[in-house]
């Protein structure tokens, strides 16, 4: 991580800091572990404007659950911050990036659920904020419909 040594230290201070993360409530039931890994492609299509294919395998191996989603999206960069950030995401010199697409969940094992096959429009807004440092936030905030 290149950038003052303060800002490292802040990082693994709060990494050594963090414990295990249990939903509760709003953010799902307490209980079995599950893996969802996510792997993302970016296609450029013009200055501002890109096609993402997504691929999402969903794992609950306490309850025999297996899903597996596939994704495509157009998204558009909206607003660019007057600076220039060293990243090779493009997406992250912009203060918005908004997403419109459509998300296909199929069930590979239904374990304890029931197996189902699912369509879900999907829009989504991202803003990013510069803080001090170098640091970008960028708040994640989907809105799904099916």
């Amino acid at each position: 991580m290149k950038g003052p040594p303060w800002r490292t230290g802040i990082v693994a201070a709060a990494i050594l800091a963090a414990g295990p993360a249990h939903g509760q409530g709003f953010f799902g039931p307490e209980g079995s572990a599950s893996y969802q890994p996510e792997v993302d492609d970016y296609f450029r299509l013009a200055e501002g404007v890109r096609i993402q294919a997504q691929v999402q395998p969903t794992f609950v191996p306490a309850q025999q659950v297996s899903r597996l989603s596939f994704g495509l999206y157009g998204s558009w960069y909206v607003a660019a911050f007057p600076r220039e950030l060293l990243s090779p995401d493009e997406a992250k010199n912009h203060a918005v990036d908004m997403r419109v697409g459509v998300l296909y969940d199929a069930t590979l094992g239904a374990g304890t659920g029931s197996p189902g096959n699912l369509w879900t429009l999907q829009a989504e807004i991202t803003p990013r904020y510069n803080l001090p440092a170098a640091i970008l936030v960028s708040l994640r905030s989907p809105s799904r419909r099916s």
